[in-house]
């Protein structure tokens, strides 16, 4: 009866290691990151996320930059006010504006859903929100 139990359980435990193994050692491609070089707006759980003249449809939680859900921008005015002093903004929706070559600008709405118009300046250039989970 010993025996018996011995080899079942040597058994059991092969098909646990062959599991664990099985588990951890995928040939899973990485996620393709799509890049919202142009445009991002959230609406609700999901993102528009424009790039490449591309827009997609993604899961909000599957967008960052450097961990967090906003792209930093400097040289920021408040949009459609008299005051002229320039702030840092945590941009969470964005959009970059180009139709008129001399006033090259990004749209950002921060997560007070306050707007601004931001310089394109060095430091804001290049700073973009990547979405994993979308789909055009």
């Amino acid at each position: 009866m010993l025996h018996v139990f011995l080899k079942l359980s040597i058994l059991l435990f092969s098909f646990l290691i062959h599991d664990v193994s099985g588990a951890t050692s995928t040939n899973d491609p990485p996620p393709v990151i799509h890049s919202c070089n142009t445009k991002f707006r959230i609406l609700g759980d999901r993102a528009e996320c424009t790039g490449a003249d591309v827009v997609r449809n993604c899961a909000y939680k599957s967008c960052w930059l450097a961990g967090h859900q906003y792209i930093p921008m400097t040289e920021c005015k408040l949009e459609k006010s008299t005051d002229k002093r320039l702030s840092h903004q945590e941009c969470a929706q964005y959009e970059f504006i180009d139709s008129d070559l001399r006033d090259v600008h990004f749209k950002c709405k921060n997560p007070g859903l306050v707007d601004y118009l931001c310089a394109d300046n060095a430091n804001n250039i290049g700073k973009v929100l990547g979405c994993s989970d979308c789909y055009p």
